[in-house]
């Protein structure tokens, strides 16, 4: 998802141009070139903030850990970095890590990528956080073989995820051991936010929601969903299509 702000003015544009075809550029270009000055900023200023951080934090705590790559111009790329506490916390409860990405929320337009897990008390405890200026399988399997030498090289027994190809690539070769499943919350959240060619996309939604959730054998799931895709008219849908082929990620009963 490209910036909010980015897309109006692109799509304010257009509207000036008479279509976006008559634009000489695309609403990608506009992204990377701002992209691009926010992080020469986050370069030039706050990350010597953020290294003299992770310096007064590893001279306090021997065990806190943290890893960066820099591009041809030294300029800094990606940021991997570990709490004392968390390899601990990680021998006690991690046997399933919930992995979850934020894209380009903050001002700096980088991603923002957390490894959690949950204790005997039902609260989150955070293992390992990571900012990425690009999504990509190279990135995710930088950062996750980062965490796993902070963590022994212990694998999870499982890990969960969004529905993103670019990650489950990374645990396929990073994390060979581990199950990896995907988050249904996520997958129906997204539901909302995809423009989907339907009518009335909350009624989808709804209806989608009771096939994943109410579905008590497998075939009785296999057999809801098709007709749900049908009757919606959404058999070329290449999201839900993906969804279909990795149904075995995130339905719990397959």
């Amino acid at each position: 998802m490209l910036g909010s702000s980015k897309s109006k003015r692109y799509h304010a544009l257009a509207n000036q141009l008479n279509g976006f075809e008559n634009i000489p550029f695309l609403l990608k270009d506009m992204h990377n070139v701002a992209q691009k000055d926010r992080s020469k900023e986050f370069n030039e200023h706050d990350c010597r903030t953020m290294f003299e951080y992770f310096t007064n934090m590893k001279e306090a705590h021997e065990e806190f850990l943290y890893s960066y790559t820099v591009d041809e111009a030294n300029n800094l790329k990606d940021v991997v970095w570990v709490d004392a506490r968390s390899w601990a916390a990680y021998l006690d409860f991690g046997d399933v890590v919930c992995v979850n990405a934020t894209y380009i929320t903050n001002r700096y337009e980088l991603s923002f990528a957390i490894f959690i897990e949950v204790n005997q008390y039902e609260k989150s405890i955070l293992l390992v956080c990571a900012l990425i200026k690009h999504e990509n399988s190279v990135t995710y399997k930088w950062v996750m073989r980062q965490w796993l030498d902070c963590m022994g090289g212990v694998q999870p027994s499982g890990i969960i995820t969004n529905h993103s190809n670019l990650m489950a690539n990374a645990i396929e070769e990073v994390l060979p051991s581990s199950r990896h499943r995907l988050c249904v919350w996520h997958i129906l959240s997204k539901v909302l936010r995809k423009r989907l060619a339907v009518k009335n996309v909350g009624e989808f939604h709804e209806n989608m929601k009771g096939v994943v959730c109410d579905s008590l054998k497998p075939e009785e799931f296999e057999g809801r969903w098709t007709s749900l895709i049908q009757s919606f008219k959404l058999e070329g849908n290449e999201w839900l299509n993906g969804l279909w082929n990795d149904r075995r990620r995130w339905f719990q009963l397959l």
